[in-house]
């Protein structure tokens, strides 16, 4: 009952602060990642190639045996 009113022994599983640090390190860095990974497939999509390599390439022809 004390550890859900706030009471000290709620820290125990992880101890005072050790966990805390690292955990926060590594949101912020995956949230780092995750807003760079965005923003740049939010770029590369606004400003695709006018060229392809796929403009020279010919349609398949469907073939039909009876």
């Amino acid at each position: 009952m004390g550890a859900s009113i706030g009471g000290g022994g709620s820290q125990t599983l992880f101890g005072a602060a050790g966990p805390a640090n690292i955990l926060t390190k590594i949101t912020t860095g995956v949230a780092i990642i995750f807003m760079l990974t965005s923003l740049t497939l939010a770029y590369m999509s606004g400003h695709q190639a006018e060229s392809s390599v796929m403009t020279k390439s010919s349609t398949p022809v469907e073939t039909t045996s009876e």
